[in-house]
């Protein structure tokens, strides 16, 4: 009997996988039993070539399979609550292309091996999730539930960046960086991700998906001018990483520095922004969590 969290089964042919357990979410806990089509009983489905990813832990040694027909393969966890630090799979390595834009910023297809390395260090990301907990239990349960996947990544010499991808939600893709950086960079990039998801329900602006030539406005974080959509954006997360400078007791300068940065944010969505009845509330209660 094997009890497991968190782990890849590859099977040889022959073998059956029982499941005693539900075997839907990776931070549920799974209970298996393995054995050969000699026998088994009628509750046993047939799986000759079964390959199944969950979050966790599982028993020394791991088995291999020119001994024991299986084998394990296990991600390294960065929290108690499961979160993986992996790049093992294809399409967790997208190429970075360096616009920093919605839709040119990183190629679909495609695994860009230089940019994540197999040998990576784990210390700075626990660090940096050890950071987030020890500030706030609540902005550290937000992460884990809307990002339970870091992957390390390296962009290169004297460059740290973190970022997410529409079409790989729930994953984050992070150099590693000193932990007070890399736990803003955590919860700056958690934050692009509930935006996604706040947005399959409503758009908030009404023309946030607009393709055509847009104005653009000056905004303190990035150096080139900004459309609507990534000041939107950026008023978000940042309003998520003035939320943790709070709690973690930040130096007041720079607290104060990122209140006016989202303050001014805040005034150009409310002078040109288009919003859509929810958004305007959104954009309402945005202001109140800046004051607070």
């Amino acid at each position: 009997m094997i009890r497991a969290k968190a782990v890849n089964f590859r099977f040889l042919p022959g073998l059956w996988i029982a499941e005693r357990q539900s075997a839907i979410f990776p931070q549920c806990e799974f209970e298996w039993r393995l054995g050969t089509n000699m026998g088994g009983g009628a509750n046993l489905r047939h799986a000759p070539h079964c390959c199944t990813d969950y979050a966790g832990e599982s028993a020394a040694p791991l088995p291999k399979v020119e001994k024991d027909g299986f084998s394990v393969n296990t991600y390294n966890l960065i929290s108690d609550s499961g979160t993986q630090l992996q790049c093992r799979d294809e399409w967790l390595r997208p190429h970075w292309t360096g616009t920093n834009e919605r839709n040119t910023g990183t190629h679909f297809f495609g695994a860009c091996a230089e940019q994540y390395p197999q040998e990576f260090p784990v210390t700075p990301y626990r660090q940096a999730m050890k950071k987030i907990e020890q500030a706030s239990s609540e902005i550290a349960e937000d992460v884990k539930a809307f990002t339970p996947v870091l992957v390390p990544r390296t962009t290169g010499p004297h460059k740290k960046i973190g970022f997410t991808v529409l079409s790989r939600q729930g994953a984050m893709f992070l150099d590693p960086d000193e932990p007070d950086i890399m736990a803003e960079n955590i919860i700056h990039e958690n934050a692009h991700v509930k935006l996604r998801y706040m947005q399959l329900v409503d758009p908030i602006l009404e023309d946030f998906y607009a393709q055509d030539e847009v104005e653009r406005f000056a905004v303190p974080w990035r150096p080139d001018p900004r459309p609507l959509a990534g000041i939107l954006e950026g008023a978000y997360v940042f309003s998520n990483v003035l939320d943790h400078r709070r709690k973690a007791d930040a130096a007041h300068g720079s607290v104060e520095e990122l209140e006016n940065d989202i303050e001014g944010a805040i005034e150009i969505l409310a002078k040109h922004g288009k919003f859509t009845g929810s958004g305007r509330v959104f954009l309402d209660e945005l202001a109140d969590w800046r004051g607070r």
